[in-house]
């Protein structure tokens, strides 16, 4: 058992608050319950991310994983199950996209 508390759930991948080691690459079997009608998802899945835990935002150590062989409708139950749950805040701020400052900087000058 490397996890049991998820902080983020997603149909193609999930946040795990961490128990035990695991390394990116990690192959692991996943099963859980999300939705109203109790419907259990088992799945196999690979470790994608480790988060230490350093940032004064990280809730602790976690590691993000993707859900590999959860079947197409058990992703269509898990998407409409979440639909009625607003998705996490951002913890950091959105980064500043260059080009497109830029591109209406140079725009504004040719006006």
């Amino acid at each position: 058992m490397v996890g049991e508390t998820a902080l983020d759930v997603s149909p193609h991948g999930m946040l795990i608050k961490l128990r035990n080691d695991v390394d990116v690459g990690d192959k692991l079997i996943v099963t859980f319950r999300t939705t109203d009608f109790g419907i259990w998802f088992d799945t196999e899945a690979t470790v994608r991310r480790i988060i230490h835990g350093r940032r004064p935002t990280d809730t602790g150590p976690a590691f993000g994983i993707s859900l590999d062989s959860l079947s197409n409708v058990h992703r269509f139950i898990l998407k409409g199950a979440l639909k009625n749950i607003p998705p996490p805040i951002p913890k950091r701020t959105q980064r500043i996209d260059f080009i497109a400052t830029i591109k209406r900087s140079l725009s504004a000058l040719a006006a």
